[in-house]
């Protein structure tokens, strides 16, 4: 029984080639495997936090700017919706793992709209140099079980966006 539990162990950090899995791939996997679920209490929070712990860290109980703006670790992106505002970061650094904390952000583009009044999502895919995202997420438009949503980023009008690489509390990284 000790080497079964051993051995399930070991599979678990370890990837198919034999390397070992990020915090990040980890937390990617603990969402993809939760796909059509509900995760905790059904609230987009839940599904980042969960996944988090279950790569082993935690959430920086900070909240900045505001209350209820979750900080997830090293704060790697800030994109505003407003033109005057530059971005600090650079969207290449997006990668699958890292949590994306939204405020009133609106996304408009040909007949596309999305809007997200204060959300939380997992970054699934960073493609076109973190340009676009596939986010997993819960309790997003009425639907509260785990969902996937493609982003491009530059369509982001009003609001923002914060991308956090998950760190170990007091890793974390606020302006």
């Amino acid at each position: 029984m000790k080497w079964r539990v051993f051995l399930f162990l070991s599979f678990s950090f370890f990837s198919a080639c034999g390397q070992p899995v990020t915090p990040n791939q980890q937390i990617v996997r603990f969402c993809e495997q939760h796909l059509g679920q509900k995760v905790g209490d059904r609230e987009c929070f839940a599904l980042a936090s969960q996944a988090l712990r279950e790569a082993g860290l935690e959430r920086d109980r900070a909240q900045y700017p505001n209350k209820g703006d979750f900080v997830w670790g090293k704060l790697i992106l800030r994109l505003e919706g407003n033109d005057s505002v530059p971005a600090e970061g650079k969207m290449a650094g997006i990668t699958p793992g890292d949590i994306i904390q939204f405020r009133d952000a609106v996304f408009k583009k040909k007949g596309r709209f999305k809007h997200f009044k204060h959300h939380t999502a997992v970054v699934e895919e960073a493609m076109n140099g973190g340009l676009d995202v596939k986010v997993l997420q819960q309790n997003y438009a009425g639907k509260k079980f785990v969902t996937e949503l493609e982003l491009h980023l530059p369509d982001l009008k009003t609001g923002w966006i914060r991308v956090y690489h998950p760190a170990s509390p007091g890793k974390s990284t606020i302006p």
